[in-house]
């Protein structure tokens, strides 16, 4: 990290510069104005240290000014003082810290935390080891770093030698109330900026109002590991990013809001892109693929609606969430983001907390979302939806009996194929085979069941028989039509059987509740579309009588053939499939 030290005293400069020495910070030292506001713009630094005597003696230095700054502007700003009444102070010029002087090698480790990819510490105070065995596990999972008092004195004492990142207390401790450490913590001037949040077995509104007015951050309920109360610890301090780091993109065209907002974020481990409108942003969004986008409602050029309108047309970057800065939050104005695509709303004026809170749901609901999509890969539709439900307490799906249409289809002779061909080879033509096909049966509202070696299996359960009978029959005829247009996209010519029929099944849960459950469908007409698709001519498919009663008037087909069946005692109708009416494409055997 790069570090200015701005200092009218050669001692607090050395003081400062030691210490980022042994955090490995390459810092410069200034003590002329001129050339501290030269070099700012030139290398902008992450990290400013602002020495009480260099202020005074430089009317031009104002750090609400340099906050201002387009160039410099996301710089982390640290007032330092020997007088310590100075915090409070430091704070309302606008500072993002205090460091007292001389400080301890933990006050200095405190401050480089909150913008480092440190793990950030709590403080955890009880007398209750049990308690809160589970939370202190719970949260060193999440990334943090702990630390423990059994008394409140205990805590105030370390927390001054320690000065942590949080404080985490119960409501009674053994030798004050827990509203009594908060208000202590909160007068003194070194740690007033630390939150603290109360942990207590009790959900009494008086409770939690006295909580509140002592200062409390927020009330943590027993258990005090389930994840809503983890939720409400990271939107304050963030732990460490695991693995790649989270990009945002921030696009204002307000200089202090940008660099407010980006500052946040790189508070909580984002890597930061910055853009002044929306065409800016919208070029950024499209070079850096963001996790997370931050947009203005009023700005030149390009505004923030027509930067969501532009953002949802392109599939690279349409599913990126974003978050609207803006005054206007009313009912219409959220409506029609929702429609525009707009994930969250973040009205000014607002607190870091707020960002914090809305960017981790808004991440959050983004991954469940691509978690969702990933599953979907791997499962039926439906199944997913059914899995969804049992995770909201909604009612697992029961066991039923329903009359659908059935399609198997396979690729003839594939065995040999593998024979053949490396098995990455046989891969990439199954995989290129799946993708064809299955976007054919998609088209029209096929639920794909599973794939089974060179099989798809896939029903059509609408509730509308004849609507899924001639969905079925279409999705068979342009399968057959997509093969024959596609030969030279393959190795080698492939040819598949497709059978089809339709008739009632049971759907269900199949399986061991304790270990795997398969959401599929069972019967004796699930047999018969397996034969049909067996006993097809290559590059054909059979349909059955009972699903040909309801498509006659939209196909044409073979002669019947009555076919004798592996388990079925007595013959079974069935017409080959030629083609399929108001489809301008080529017949098929």
């Amino acid at each position: 990290m790069s570090v200015f030290i701005a200092s009218g005293s050669s001692v607090v400069t050395r003081l400062i510069e030691t210490a980022c020495v042994k955090s490995d910070m390459q810092a410069m030292t200034f003590e002329s104005t001129s050339e501290f506001l030269k070099e700012l713009k030139n290398l902008k630094p992450e990290i400013i240290f602002i020495d009480e005597s260099f202020e005074k003696k430089n009317n031009q230095i104002n750090i609400s000014r340099l906050k201002e700054a387009e160039d410099i502007g996301e710089a982390f700003i640290i007032f330092t003082s020997t007088n310590t009444s100075f915090s409070q102070i430091a704070y309302n010029k606008g500072a993002d810290a205090f460091l007292p002087v001389p400080f301890s090698k933990t006050k200095f480790d405190s401050i480089i935390r909150q913008i480092s990819g440190k793990p950030k510490q709590i403080m955890i105070t009880s007398g209750s080891p049990d308690d809160i065995s589970g939370l202190q596990a719970a949260l060193k999972s999440t990334g943090f770093s702990l630390l423990s008092a059994r008394s409140g004195e205990e805590c105030i004492t370390e927390t001054h030698r320690l000065f942590p990142d949080m404080i985490l207390c119960d409501y009674t401790l053994v030798d004050m109330p827990g509203l009594e450490l908060c208000r202590r913590i909160k007068k003194t001037s070194l740690a007033s900026h630390i939150p603290v949040m109360i942990l207590s077995k009790e959900s009494e509104a008086e409770i939690i109002e006295a909580c509140f007015e002592a200062g409390v951050q927020d009330v943590l309920l027993y258990p005090y590991e389930q994840e809503e109360n983890i939720n409400k610890i990271t939107s304050v301090i963030a732990p460490p990013k695991k693995g790649q780091k989270v990009k945002a993109l921030v696009i204002d065209d307000s200089p202090m809001i940008r660099n407010l907002i980006s500052k946040m974020f790189k508070q909580l481990g984002f890597i930061v892109t910055a853009a002044e409108n929306g065409l800016e942003g919208l070029k950024a969004a499209q070079e850096d693929k963001p996790d997370i986008i931050t947009c203005d409602y009023d700005m030149p050029v390009m505004n923030g609606w027509d930067f969501c309108i532009e953002a949802k047309k392109q599939k690279e970057i349409n599913d990126i969430p974003i978050i609207m800065v803006t005054a206007r939050g009313t009912g219409v104005d959220k409506k029609k983001g929702k429609v525009l695509g707009v994930t969250e709303y973040l009205i000014k004026p607002f607190k870091a907390e707020t960002l914090t809170k809305i960017v981790n749901r808004a991440l959050s609901d983004a991954k469940k979302r691509k978690e969702r999509e990933a599953i979907s890969k791997y499962v039926a539709s439906d199944v997913l939806q059914n899995v969804s439900d049992v995770i909201e307490g909604i009612k697992d799906r029961e066991p039923e009996e329903k009359f659908i249409t059935l399609l198997f289809v396979d690729i003839v002779s594939f065995t040999p194929k593998c024979e053949r061909y490396e098995p990455r080879k046989i891969i990439k033509i199954l995989n290129s085979f799946f993708s064809e096909m299955i976007k054919v049966l998609l088209s029209h509202e096929a639920i794909v069941d599973k794939l089974i070696g060179d099989a798809i299996v896939t029903r059509f359960d609408s509730g509308d028989k004849k609507k899924d009978a001639i969905n079925a029959v279409t999705s068979a005829h342009e399968m057959l039509i997509s093969l024959e247009n596609n030969k030279t996209n393959w190795l080698e010519p492939i040819e598949i059987r497709i059978g089809i029929n339709s008739g009632p099944v049971i759907l269900g849960n199949i399986g061991s509740e304790d270990f795997r459950l398969d959401f599929t469908m069972i019967g004796d007409n699930v047999n018969i579309a397996q034969r049909l698709e067996s006993q097809a001519p290559p590059q054909g498919c059979l349909i059955s009588s009972s699903t040909y009663e309801l498509v006659q008037e939209q196909v044409e087909v073979g002669l019947s053939k009555d076919l004798t069946l592996k388990g079925k005692s007595e013959t079974v109708e069935a017409f080959p499939l030629i083609t399929v009416r108001d489809i301008s494409s080529a017949n098929v055997r």
